[in-house]
């Protein structure tokens, strides 16, 4: 009996040693776990970061080539405005050589204006010279022609006395004439009376 007692003993320490044993695994398992959730959350969290990392990557990498694509149309309007300011300096090398042309072209139109001017103020004294000379002759003229006025005043006067007595003599003709016509008429008529009885005797004479 003692002797299944002590095997039921040794089996039963060897059961709480088995069982110490488990618990001891199943302490480690759990500090395992715990440690294996901790690597895991600290994986999944380097993972983020990663996720987080590449696509900053992958963001910074559109922004660079949106800043080259950026730099090369800068570059390429750049180019293209200094082409443009170089034609721009060519043509106002062109326009600055004109104007100094025309420039030179206007002081000599704005000398030759001056000598015309210079020879226009010569004739206008010239003119008043000679105006002043026709002033005098016209009041000479004017002079003349109240004589001449006064004469043809004299005359008109005349004509009128004459016209006055030449009214009187020309009613005394116009009556002469009157009858002169009347006299024409009646011959006309004693004219044309003749040649009938001229025309009738010499039918008569025919027969």
């Amino acid at each position: 009996m003692e002797k299944i007692l002590n095997l039921i003993l040794e089996k039963l320490d060897k059961i709480e040693n088995v069982q110490a044993q488990m618990q001891s695994d199943i302490a480690d398992l759990k500090v395992n776990q715990t440690q294996i959730q901790n690597d895991i959350a600290d994986l999944k969290a380097n993972q983020a970061q990663m996720q987080k990392d590449i696509n900053d990557l992958k963001a910074n990498q559109t922004q660079m080539q949106s800043d080259i694509a950026d730099l090369k149309t800068n570059q390429a309007q750049m180019q293209k405005d200094i082409n443009d300011l170089k034609a721009n300096q060519t043509q106002m090398q062109s326009d600055i050589a004109d104007l100094k042309a025309n420039q030179a072209q206007m002081q000599k139109d704005i000398n030759d204006l001056k000598a015309n001017q210079t020879q226009m103020q010569s004739d206008i004294a010239d003119l008043k010279t000679n105006q002043i000379k026709l002033e005098k002759r016209v009041e000479n003229v004017e002079v003349q022609l109240t004589k001449v006025i006064e004469k043809l005043d004299n005359i008109e006067k005349k004509i009128n006395d004459i016209e006055a007595i030449n009214a009187t003599r020309h009613t005394e003709i116009y009556m002469k004439l009157e009858n002169m016509t009347e006299d024409i008429i009646f011959l006309k008529h004693k004219e044309h009376q003749t040649e009938e009885d001229l025309f009738k005797l010499k039918l008569k004479i025919a027969k």
